[in-house]
């Protein structure tokens, strides 16, 4: 399994707009993108948030990213964001519940 982190650090006054942005963009991902298995949000309720995401493969998220969806969430949401950190991991197959 792979999975992507994001942290987000918004610019102020963006939180609840970016937010309901993410939100739909969750939903789109788990509905729309081909191996996106989990999509979690969490936030501080002022101006971070944080992104835990799981798909099949390393291929599936890097097609999520050429999804029309991504693509107008990363338009809608260019100005509200400082800042943006991604990393990618591969996800223990020995970890418990696997």
């Amino acid at each position: 399994m792979h999975v992507v982190t994001v942290h987000f650090q918004l610019h102020p006054g963006q939180f609840d707009g970016f937010l309901a942005a993410m939100r739909r963009q969750r939903d789109a991902s788990l509905a729309q993108s081909a191996g996106c298995r989990q999509f979690d949000i969490a936030h501080d309720g002022k101006a971070t948030i944080f992104l835990y995401e799981v798909y099949d493969a390393p291929e599936d998220f890097a097609r999520h990213l050429t999804t029309p969806h991504f693509k107008q969430f990363a338009v809608v949401t260019a100005a509200m964001v400082a800042t943006k950190s991604v990393a990618e991991w591969q996800l223990d197959p020995a970890a418990p519940g696997l």
